[in-house]
């Protein structure tokens, strides 16, 4: 069976691009395809990477437990609904792997291009 692999957003969120993720998924299938979302983080990995994440998290006030249960749920749909295939990209050699890997890349937002 021919594999087909959707680019979006994957945070857990965005009621947009979840509904989105699915629906898209939903239609590749009907197609013919097994179709994975890539769950990726296309970002150099250096030192000071996890010492700004500790700093963010130290100065984020604590999340109040709607918002804690909101991601959850997110959490819950995507991992019930939402066929991923995770795989994080640094270089070429990364792409070249996943290009062997599928058959068809489809992007699923217009987000993925936002550099921040």
């Amino acid at each position: 069976m021919k594999k087909a692999a959707i680019i979006t957003l994957t945070g857990n969120f965005n009621y947009g691009n979840k509904f989105q993720n699915y629906a898209m998924q939903e239609i590749i299938k009907k197609n013919g395809y097994k179709v994975y979302t890539l769950w990726n983080k296309s970002y150099p990995y250096t030192f000071l990477r996890p010492i700004k994440t500790i700093v963010k998290n130290m100065m984020m006030p604590i999340k109040n437990k709607v918002d804690a249960k909101r991601r959850w749920n997110f959490y819950k749909f995507s991992k019930k609904y939402i066929k991923t295939y995770h795989k994080i990209i640094y270089t070429g050699m990364d792409l070249k792997f996943l290009n062997k890997k599928f058959d068809k890349f489809i992007i699923g937002s217009d987000q993925i291009w936002n550099v921040v």
